[in-house]
């Protein structure tokens, strides 16, 4: 099977991106556990404890904001949008099918290819 460098290169961003969201996860939840251990040993701190809870939360919602902003909330309208124009949507058609036909073809060809080596060894052997 054939991997382009396309394909490869979207796989490896896709691992990375998946890292550094578990892992800002990670930080999350442990800052959060410590905060609560910290601010839960006196009773007093109730209100500090909501605040920096909000805090918490608000800053988590600009970190993923940031990460989307470079594909997802830009991506997902613009694709949306191409897709709703006739034109772009059948050149993008046009194009993939002659991707397929050319794959197919180089496909036949390697079972051409195939083919002719096992004739070749079948005759050899028999």
């Amino acid at each position: 099977m054939v991997v382009s460098l396309k394909s490869r290169l979207t796989r490896k961003l896709k691992d990375m991106l998946m890292f550094s969201v578990r892992r800002q996860t990670r930080k999350c939840i442990l800052n959060a556990q410590l905060s609560v251990d910290l601010f839960v040993c006196d009773t007093n701190h109730s209100a500090q404890l909501k605040v920096l809870a909000i805090t918490a939360s608000n800053t988590w919602g600009l970190s993923l904001l940031v990460l989307l902003l470079g594909y997802g909330l830009v991506e997902v309208p613009r694709l949306c949008w191409n897709m709703s124009k006739q034109g772009y949507s059948l050149s993008r058609t046009y194009f993939k099918i002659a991707k397929m036909s050319l794959e197919r073809i180089e496909a036949e060809e390697a079972l051409e290819d195939a083919l002719s080596v096992c004739e070749n060894l079948y005759s050899v052997l028999y």
